[in-house]
């Protein structure tokens, strides 16, 4: 990624610091102004350079299956790379599909690629607008909104921020707790984005070149105003055809990042493919790595393991009756 301009997400830290000298005293808020201090940093606009897409096009013809998403990343960088933009923000884009077949693996990874930070809230955790938009100093248990904590960890103004288990957010307003609709709209917008107001900051913030992305299992608990902020797209399950390549690349990469076993290399046979028929995705496949590999690993360090699907069914076996044993085992 190449940087091309500096900005800040905080649009006025000289208020915000003159409203945090009260609050110095107050040890409730003895973090805040060190969080405070990258907001208020000038950060980069990271462009995508040829590494980025050649990167990208290999992780596209890896997951096939999100090919409606890469046609989007895709057109972007053409737009910098072709026509000479100098930004790059992606539109808001919802992912919907089954449970492990990739949607953050992949959009992770885009954004490793891409050399951009990437963050992402599980939106089942949060379950009111003050979650996401911070409370009122005045409150006990008063503190920034998940979207400002996430913020002061990103590296560039134009990072990933991706809003997992969508569907799973609480859309509607209950008791005390206002829902999250609100600051969700908010942050949708890109006019409203450049402002938006964490009210126990009492800070403007500019989130507008955040790239929103959201995934999601199902998009009817999702109310019609936000789903109309989203690019949909239905993610299909893998390919058989996709499928040994993807179990090398993902067991290669858990062995490697996971398991601190940067020599191993694995090579997945075509026979793996008809494991993945309902009983096994590739996040339980990443999970499981450990036993799919510890039974195959050398001390001779030879570097190439390779997995067939008779591998894979062994270790769901022994995970199912490791599962069963936890469960016969209590107080009765």
């Amino acid at each position: 990624m190449t940087p091309v301009a500096m900005k800040r997400f905080l649009n006025n830290p000289d208020e915000v610091a003159s409203s945090l000298k009260e609050a110095d005293a107050n040890k409730s808020f003895g973090g805040l102004r060190k969080m405070l201090y990258p907001l208020s940093s000038p950060l980069p606009r990271l462009l995508p350079d040829h590494r980025a897409e050649a990167e990208i096009k290999a992780l596209a013809e890896e997951m096939p299956h999100f090919e409606a998403y890469f046609k989007i990343v895709f057109h972007h960088i053409a737009l910098v790379r072709r026509f000479g933009s100098t930004s790059f923000t992606l539109p808001n884009i919802l992912l919907v599909g089954a449970p492990g077949i990739g949607k953050t693996y992949v959009m992770a990874q885009v954004a490793k690629c891409l050399g951009v930070s990437f963050a992402a809230i599980s939106m089942s955790l949060y379950n009111s607008k003050f979650a996401l938009a911070g409370m009122e100093r005045g409150w006990s248990g008063s503190q920034p909104g998940a979207l400002v904590s996430v913020a002061s960890k990103l590296h560039c103004i134009n990072g990933m921020l991706m809003l997992d288990e969508f569907e799973k957010a609480k859309w509607e307003t209950g008791g005390n707790m206002e829902s999250v609709v609100a600051p969700v709209l908010q942050l949708c917008e890109r006019d409203t984005a450049s402002s938006f107001v964490d009210v126990c900051v009492e800070g403007d913030f500019d989130f507008s070149e955040l790239s929103i992305l959201a995934t999601a299992n199902d998009t009817a608990p999702i109310p019609e105003p936000i789903q109309s902020r989203f690019t949909t797209l239905h993610i299909p399950n893998p390919p058989a055809s996709a499928l040994q390549k993807m179990t090398s690349n993902i067991l290669t990469k858990a062995a490697r990042e996971d398991l601190g076993l940067d020599w191993v290399t694995v090579a997945a046979e075509p026979c793996v493919a008809e494991v993945f028929n309902g009983s096994l995705s590739p996040r339980t496949l990443r999970n499981q790595s450990a036993s799919i590999l510890y039974p195959l690993l050398s001390d001779e360090r030879r570097g190439l393991v390779r997995v067939t699907g008779q591998h894979l069914r062994d270790s769901m076996i022994d995970q199912q009756s490791q599962a069963n044993a936890r469960r016969e085992i209590g107080f009765y």
